[in-house]
């Protein structure tokens, strides 16, 4: 299929030629896109356009304004620090956790 398609935009580009094969081929409307002053305008935009973003996105100002309120409510500070050590730790903290799972569950339920 590759080789289909070379051969048909090479056909394309020699019917597209004038009869009188002379200079006249960069008049062809094929070579005459946009002019240069296009080609140096899009080469600008893809080159600095990654460039400003990284600038914009990396200033301490949006990390403080916007990445750390959002990574605050996606990851709450825990209230407790003090991790279990032993088996009977960890049921008292399971224990613990499943009264509050089932005490929000009950706020929730008689909120609605």
């Amino acid at each position: 299929t590759a080789a289909a398609f070379s051969l048909v935009l090479i056909s394309l580009f020699f019917f597209s030629l004038p009869l009188s094969f002379s200079t006249t081929i960069f008049l062809n409307p094929l070579f005459i896109m946009a002019g240069g002053s296009m080609e140096l305008f899009r080469m600008t935009f893809y080159v600095f356009l990654p460039i400003g973003a990284f600038y914009y996105f990396g200033l301490p100002s949006y990390y403080k304004e916007t990445v750390r309120p959002a990574f605050k409510n996606l990851y709450p500070e825990e209230t407790t620090t003090n991790l279990p050590h032993s088996a009977e730790e960890n049921k008292e903290l399971l224990k613990e956790l499943i009264a509050k799972r089932r005490a929000e569950k009950a706020n929730e339920s008689n909120e609605q």
